[in-house]
């Protein structure tokens, strides 16, 4: 995972065997874009209904273009 300083995060999600090898896929990565998402008791309860991944830093970030 990524994070640009404007908020913006960056998750990786080219297979795994595929990095490994990137001249197979010539060298072109996927990665999904994603914001922090403000309420993280929100977040907590929405849980597996969103796209959301929760941050050891006690952050959530919300992937994709829809924002809830």
């Amino acid at each position: 995972m990524f994070f640009k300083a404007q908020e913006d995060y960056y998750l990786c999600i080219t297979a795994l065997c595929d990095c490994y090898y990137p001249n197979k896929i010539e060298s072109n990565f996927y990665f999904a874009k994603g914001k922090e998402f403000p309420d993280v008791e929100t977040a907590l309860r929405l849980g597996d209904t969103a796209f959301l991944s929760f941050l050891p830093n006690n952050k959530v970030v919300q992937w994709g273009m829809q924002r809830l």
